[in-house]
């Protein structure tokens, strides 16, 4: 909601700027972030809510949801000094966007939503399958690796 709400804002101020000084948005959205410090603040909140969006495709299952949310997020490893991280999401990101040529069988199953955890039938609540691996080791280890 509130990456929506940002959004909404830049826009309106957007459409509110001089007409004889006509840029594209994203060249008005850098020249404010560097003019204006709150500026490039909320700009920075915006970009970073974003990562919201990987949650969200693991939640409704949507593989091509999925693939862009990595794409936008990978630069981020690289800013936050993750160099470890962002090499091996690079090599996974080039593995997803290539997986129709070299495993089209595999494709068609991650398309289908199969790259996430159902555990329940309730709508937006599968979750990852590293998450869920995590879930299961804690179940294990509770109770004493006996079911």
């Amino acid at each position: 909601m509130t990456a929506a709400v940002l959004y909404d804002m830049m826009r309106s101020a957007y459409e509110e700027q001089e007409p004889d000084k006509p840029q594209s948005f994203e060249q008005w959205r850098a020249q404010k972030s560097k003019e204006i410090p709150q500026f490039k603040y909320w700009d920075l909140v915006l970009k970073l809510e974003l990562i919201l969006q990987l949650v969200r495709s693991f939640r409704s299952a949507d593989f091509e949801s999925y693939k862009i949310s990595l794409r936008k997020i990978v630069g981020w490893f690289f800013a936050l000094d993750q160099l470890n991280d962002a090499r091996w999401l690079s090599i996974h990101i080039r593995d997803l966007v290539n997986i129709n040529k070299t495993h089209p069988s595999v494709a068609e199953h991650f398309k289908a939503g199969k790259f996430v955890a159902i555990k329940t039938g309730r709508p937006f609540s599968k979750i990852a399958l590293d998450q869920n691996h995590e879930q299961i080791n804690a179940c294990l280890k509770e109770s004493g690796g006996n079911f």
